[in-house]
């Protein structure tokens, strides 16, 4: 009972991220090494939406959007949530074009800590090439474990020790 009442409520937390995205490395205004308050957030994510990615936003497309976590030299995140789950799939899936930016911005779904973990255990398995590739869609988590293997749907951080084996074992 207590494992379906938390798996319960872990789907529902990520269901109401399901509008909301993460900028990574997005350049904040600083003095004195601190962030110069207020930070205009939403013209921040506008630029970055319409002039990187081409997308052609506006203000009312943005719901609420704030700096999270500290700043690493005048770089920081951005959580944003968009008005429309549909303003946000555009966003998400326009993502690929911040490949070689200047400040390596980059977006993220905006996942439960839960999620995050798992997801960060994912990218050091595939930095120790353990795995081929992994993503995220909708806060599911997707893994192939090799270029010719199906994605399969990761649910708990135990199924991470199962593609560690068979990475091990070399049976995929």
């Amino acid at each position: 009972k207590l494992y379906n009442l938390e798996t319960r409520l872990e789907n529902q937390e990520q269901y109401s991220r399901r509008t909301s995205l993460r900028f990574h490395n997005v350049r904040v205004p600083c003095e004195g090494g601190m962030i110069k308050h207020p930070v205009d957030t939403d013209s921040l994510i506008l630029d970055i939406c319409n002039t990187d990615l081409g997308l052609g936003l506006t203000i009312d497309d943005i719901g609420r959007s704030h700096v999270i976590g500290k700043h690493k030299n005048g770089f920081c995140q951005v959580i944003v949530r968009f008005i429309s789950y549909r303003t946000r799939a555009k966003v998400y899936s326009a993502k690929k074009q911040l490949r070689g930016h200047p400040d390596k911005i980059f977006i993220t779904e905006n996942l439960t800590e839960y999620r995050s973990n798992i997801v960060r255990e994912l990218g050091k398995m595939k930095h120790d090439k353990k795995i081929n590739s992994y993503w995220t869609s909708d806060g599911k988590i997707y893994v192939k474990p090799n270029e010719l293997a199906r994605p399969m749907r990761i649910y708990h951080p135990d199924e991470l020790i199962e593609l560690e084996n068979q990475a091990r074992t070399g049976h995929h």
